[in-house]
Parts: C-alpha cells; sequence; structure tokens
C-alpha cells in the first residue's frame, strides 16, 4: 500500500466546507476510503478552530493555526508546527492542496514525495485586492508559489488553464486530474427545477463581481419580468456589498434578488435541485468546484469566459460563456437562458454524462492513485 497524505484545508470536527480547495480535499479522502485499492490516506490540515497545537482524530491531524494569513507566517509558532508534523510522518505521497503546505514540504527537503494540486492562481488574484494588502499577498502568495513551481518536481493540473499559467514556470511532471465530485450531486433530482430561477454560490467580494451580474438584471427585467437570482455566500467585503444592495434598491429588484448568506451543504443540494442553471460571473477562477457540481446535477453555467471556467463549458454543450466586464453580454446569456428552457435542458443532460466521465469520485481516486504510484516508485 501506499502511504499518502493530503495536506489542505479540511473542515473540522462538526464545520461546514468552505471553498473549493477544502471540498476537494474533504472529497478525496472520503474517495480514498471507498474506492483506494492501492493507498493507505491520512489529512493534515491547518485550522484556527484547534484547542491544541496538534489534534488527531483517526486519520486526520489538525495543527492550529491563526486566524489571520499574516499571523500564521510572522507572528506564529503554525509554520514550525506545520514542519515539524511533516518530519514525523511516514509517508511515500505527500498531496498539498494548498500552497503553505507545498512550500514547507519543499523547505523539509520533501520535494521528492511532494506533488501539488494547484487550486489557485496568486499573481492573478492578486489583481483584484484592495491596494493596500497587495504588498503581503505578493510576500506571502505570489513570491512563495514562483518558488514552488521552480522547485516542484510533480504538479496535478485540475483543467487546462493551471497548464497555461505554469507554462515556462516550472519543469515538473504535471498529471492531468479534475477535481471530483460526491456522488450526493449526481443524486440530485431534477424534477424540482423552477423555470427561469438563477443560482449564484461563492463568496461576495471583487473577484466574484457579482456586481456586474446585478447591473446586467435590469436589462433582463425589460424583457423576462419573473426571474429569481438566488445568491448563497459568505460577506467578503460589506462595502462591495452595499454597494449591490443599493443597486437593487435603487432599480427595484428586491422581487427578484434573494439573499441567503450562507448555507449548508443539504441546502446547497435543495438550490442545485431548484435552479434552471448556475451562473458565475467571476474575473478570475482556477476551476470552480461549483460548475463540476451543477454538471453533475445535470445543471448547465453561464460563466466568464476566463481562467479555467471557459475551459469547462465545452464550447456552448454545457453552457455559456460571458464577457465578465460587459453587463449587456451578460443580461443577453440569461435572457438566452430565460427564453430557450429547452435548450437548458439538453446543455444539462450533456452536463450530466460529462461530470460522470470526468468528475465522478471512483474515476478521479484512480487517475490519483496512478500519480502517486509514479511518485512513490520514483523515490
Amino acid at each position: 500500500m501506499i502511504k499518502a497524505v493530503l495536506a489542505g484545508p479540511y473542515p473540522y470536527i462538526g464545520q461546514e466546507i468552505t471553498g473549493g480547495a477544502s471540498a476537494v480535499v474533504f472529497n478525496l479522502y472520503q474517495g480514498f476510503r471507498k474506492y483506494g485499492d492501492k493507498v493507505s490516506i491520512k489529512v493534515l490540515s491547518g485550522t484556527p478552530e484547534a484547542k491544541q497545537d496538534y489534534e488527531t482524530y483517526d486519520d486526520i491531524v489538525y495543527i492550529k493555526k491563526p486566524k489571520k494569513a499574516i499571523g500564521s507566517t510572522f507572528l506564529s509558532r503554525y509554520p514550525f508546527r506545520v514542519k515539524t508534523q511533516i518530519q514525523r510522518m511516514d509517508f511515500d505521497v505527500i498531496n498539498a492542496h494548498s500552497l503553505d503546505f507545498a512550500y514547507y514540504a519543499i523547505t523539509q527537503k520533501k520535494v521528492d514525495k511532494l506533488v501539488f494540486t494547484l487550486h489557485g492562481v496568486t499573481w492573478e488574484e492578486k489583481k483584484y485586492l484592495p491596494k493596500w494588502s497587495q504588498i503581503g499577498w505578493d510576500i506571502l502568495y505570489v513570491k512563495r508559489l514562483k518558488r514552488v513551481l521552480n522547485e516542484l518536481k510533480y504538479l496535478v493540473a485540475i483543467n487546462p488553464y493551471v497548464r497555461e499559467v505554469v507554462n515556462g514556470k516550472t519543469n515538473a511532471t504535471i498529471f492531468d486530474i479534475p477535481n471530483p465530485v460526491p456522488e450526493e450531486f449526481f443524486k440530485i433530482p431534477t424534477d424540482m427545477t423552477e423555470e427561469n430561477r438563477m443560482f449564484y454560490i461563492g463568496v461576495i467580494g471583487k473577484r466574484k463581481n457579482l456586481f456586474t451580474l446585478i447591473k446586467a438584471l435590469p436589462y433582463v427585467r425589460k424583457e423576462v419580468k419573473d426571474f429569481k437570482l438566488v445568491i448563497a455566500g459568505k460577506v467578503r467585503d460589506k462595502t462591495y456589498f452595499q454597494q449591490i444592495q443599493n443597486h437593487i434598491t435603487k432599480h427595484g429588484l428586491s422581487e427578484n434578488v434573494e439573499f441567503l448568506g450562507t448555507i449548508s451543504e443539504e441546502r446547497k443540494y435543495e438550490e442545485f435541485s431548484k435552479m434552471s442553471f448556475l451562473i458565475l460571473p467571476s474575473f478570475q477562477e482556477t476551476a470552480p468546484m461549483v460548475i463540476s457540481e451543477a454538471f453533475a446535477a445535470g445543471k448547465p453555467v453561464i460563466a466568464s469566459n476566463v481562467g479555467g471556467a471557459q475551459y469547462m463549458t465545452g464550447d456552448n454543450e454545457r453552457g455559456l460563456l460571458i464577457d465578465p466586464f460587459n453587463e449587456m453580454d451578460i443580461a443577453e446569456k440569461i435572457l438566452y437562458f430565460l427564453e430557450n428552457p429547452d435548450e437548458v435542458k439538453k446543455m444539462g443532460r450533456k452536463a450530466k454524462r460529462y461530470a460522470e466521465m470526468e468528475h465522478s469520485l471512483k474515476n478521479v481516486i484512480k487517475r490519483y492513485e496512478v500519480a502517486y504510484e509514479e511518485i512513490s516508485n520514483q523515490t
């Protein structure tokens, strides 16, 4: 058996999954336990919820970290704890799903056993941060990612966009493995679908570009009155959120827009069953888990023609692409879906078949096993 460690964000006991990387680590751990014939799996995760420096539950080790990223790097013993735990653990492969674990594995001379699944392109994400935070982000994330890519021997590309952005920045062997989607999403019923209901799920902040979507809605309402945009997610930028609310009030959109806030996985399944389609107008994404999940649920998407999302819709096979800077283009694509419900259903069926091939837990686990086996045979 290959002894492997998944190192990255993992929900603390009793906590919900937060973010795409956390969902991937959680799904992989569950998948290896169910389908992993060749791999013995453990998890290493940092969390501010931990009560002690190290907490172990079954095969999961939690390391206490500060709530703020700047503190975890410069003002705490978190880096020391991570490095110590990496040295303690016995493994053939360590699969990092966050930059900090990849960086610390390299500093502990574990590069021969390290494979990094890249979930975010930090120099692109930096563009949508406040100016005052960009210097710290550059030190913590941009320079570190460039060092990791320079020294890395093995990389997982979760879609073609990752290959594109690392081209010329790494000599690593690259394994093409998409993100896994749990079986629950494939079981979501489609007979509860409500016409003209679109769904957005994600944090509310500048990079996710929700405001431009809201600005497109008055144009939509000129043609179709009875639509609903349901929004779920944590407010990361309160000023930005207030701008959105002001625009909704100004244009009388309160009947068309509903905010749910942060929701549970159970509520997420419910919303996926109700929505006609998912909409994701982000300025920057790598491989959004919510798109893969929507496909598994048999629902198409409207997504930005940037980053990894542009590779996922399949040239209008499983969804439509939008210019995230152009509210009129967004309105036109929404109207096309609202006025062509049969086409929405057709795309949804194609999306589900695609997800069954590319994102099913069993298939993704088998591809990771092949990668882990190749790495372990080289060490």
